[in-house]
């Protein structure tokens, strides 16, 4: 089975935990991620959005996304940031580079356009940001996933890596 084969696949059963679109500060929020990170995959994006989500509202202020988040197989997930990224790579402000793992699995990794602007980033949040991008930017996504696992939400639901547990169900980002 071919690339587009296994994507198209993976898209088409995505698509069906859509939880809506990510409005244009999420989309600026993914650029600034992109541009800060060491890797960037659907995987790390993801798991920075729902951090940076989480610890927001941890830490008493308001989310930055307009996402919501459900417990799916590797963790929390929302199919609009998938979505987020197809536009963002429509408008040429993301390029994608076909690589694969060690095991021979092929991903993409996604980086700035080389003719794009210099990414900023302004919130109320961005102390939140740019602490956890800091710290967890060199992480790979494997290692993003586990953070992601071993958080209140997900320890809520019971999830554990690699199993099905509460599968689909939007995660409680106020969960204590």
């Amino acid at each position: 089975m071919c690339y587009n084969q296994i994507n198209h696949k993976r898209i088409t059963i995505m698509s069906r935990q859509t939880v809506g679109k990510c409005d244009q500060k999420t989309l600026d929020l993914i650029l600034y991620i992109i541009d800060n990170i060491h890797l960037a995959t659907v995987t790390s994006i993801t798991k920075f959005l729902y951090l940076i989500d989480l610890t927001c509202i941890s830490d008493g202020r308001e989310k930055v996304t307009n996402i919501n988040y459900v417990r799916y197989y590797y963790g929390p997930y929302s199919a609009a940031i998938k979505d987020a990224i197809e536009k963002l790579l429509a408008e040429n402000k993301i390029v994608a580079t076909l690589r694969t793992l060690a095991s021979g699995e092929p991903f993409l990794e996604y980086n700035i356009a080389p003719e794009s602007k210099q990414i900023e980033f302004e919130d109320n949040n961005k102390d939140i940001i740019d602490e956890l991008l800091n710290s967890l930017g060199g992480l790979t996504p494997s290692q993003l996933t586990k953070i992601a696992y071993g958080t209140e939400p997900m320890k809520k639901l019971g999830a554990t890596l690699g199993g099905n547990e509460h599968l689909n169900e939007v995660l409680d980002l106020s969960a204590k």
